[in-house]
C-alpha cells in the first residue's frame, strides 16, 4: 500500500490566503501554486471546488487532488467528489496550464481537476493543456476542455512512460497532430478515456508517433481531421488496443 502523505495542503481559492500554511481548510492557500511551492516528496496537496486563473508547475513526488468542498468535515481523501465539486485550472490562453518538469519521474500525482484554456491563440507549442516531456505523471478523473497547441492541444507526453486513466479531453484545438493527446515514444498507458469534438490535422483524438502504448477501454466520438485519424492515428509503433 501506498504510504501515508507527509504532509497535506489545502488550497481554497473562495477564501484562501497563500501566507496560510495550508494545514486546514480555515488556514488553506489561495493559490495551487503557493501550494506546490510548499509542499516536499511525498505530500498531498486537496483543491476546494472553483475556477484557479493561474498556471502550475508539479514538482516531483508531490500529488495533487481536486473534489473538495473545502468543509472541515473533509479529512480523509475519500470524501472528495471531483464531479460535484469542480476545481478548474483557467490558463486564460497565455500559455500551457500545467507543466511536469523534465526528470519528473516518480509518483507525482494530478486528479480530480478540470484544466481549461491552455495555450495560445494563435497556437505557438505543444502541450496547451498538460506538457510532459522526459517526466512521468499518473494523471487520473481530469477533465481537459478548451486547450490548443500545434500538437497535443490537450496533453503532450514525450518521453513519457505517464499512467492515463478516466480522464476526458473535450473541444481541444491542434494545427497538428493531437487535438486531445499527442503521444511520442515512450508512451503512456491510456486506460477508460473520453475523447471527444477535438480537432487537429492528424489524429484529431489521440495521435501516437513512434511509440507502442496500451490503450484499453477508451471512448471515441465526434472527432475531426482535416488530413487523416479523425479519433485515432498510429505511425511507426504497434499499440495494443482493446475494448
Amino acid at each position: 500500500p501506498a504510504a501515508p502523505p507527509t504532509k497535506i495542503i489545502r488550497v481554497k481559492t473562495s477564501t484562501g490566503n497563500d501566507a496560510n500554511s495550508g494545514a486546514t481548510w480555515g488556514a488553506a492557500k489561495k493559490t495551487i501554486q503557493a501550494a506546490i511551492n510548499a509542499a516536499s516528496a511525498n505530500d498531498e496537496i486537496w483543491v476546494a471546488s472553483g475556477t484557479y486563473v493561474e498556471r502550475i508547475t508539479l514538482k516531483k513526488r508531490v500529488s495533487i487532488y481536486g473534489g473538495f468542498a473545502g468543509s472541515v468535515t473533509e479529512t480523509l481523501r475519500t470524501h472528495r467528489n471531483w464531479t460535484t465539486n469542480i476545481a478548474t485550472i483557467n490558463a486564460n490562453l497565455l500559455g500551457t496550464a500545467v507543466l511536469v518538469p523534465v526528470g519528473c519521474f516518480g509518483n507525482t500525482v494530478l486528479d480530480g481537476l478540470s484544466v481549461r484554456n491552455g495555450g495560445n491563440v494563435p497556437p505557438i507549442a505543444n502541450g496547451g493543456g498538460l506538457y510532459c516531456y522526459s517526466a512521468s505523471l499518473n494523471l487520473a478523473n481530469c477533465a481537459f476542455r478548451n486547450n490548443q497547441g500545434i500538437n497535443g492541444a490537450g496533453a503532450y507526453f514525450g518521453y513519457s512512460p505517464s499512467v492515463v486513466s478516466g480522464n476526458s479531453f473535450q473541444s481541444c484545438i491542434a494545427t497538428g497532430a493531437g487535438g486531445g493527446v499527442y503521444a511520442a515514444d515512450a508512451a503512456p498507458t491510456f486506460t477508460s478515456n473520453l475523447f471527444t469534438t477535438n480537432t487537429a490535422a492528424r489524429g484529431a483524438g489521440l495521435h501516437l508517433d513512434q511509440c507502442s502504448p496500451t490503450v484499453s477501454s477508451c471512448t471515441f466520438t465526434s472527432n475531426a481531421a482535416t488530413s487523416n485519424g479523425g479519433g485515432l492515428r498510429s505511425t511507426g509503433g504497434s499499440p495494443t488496443i482493446t475494448g
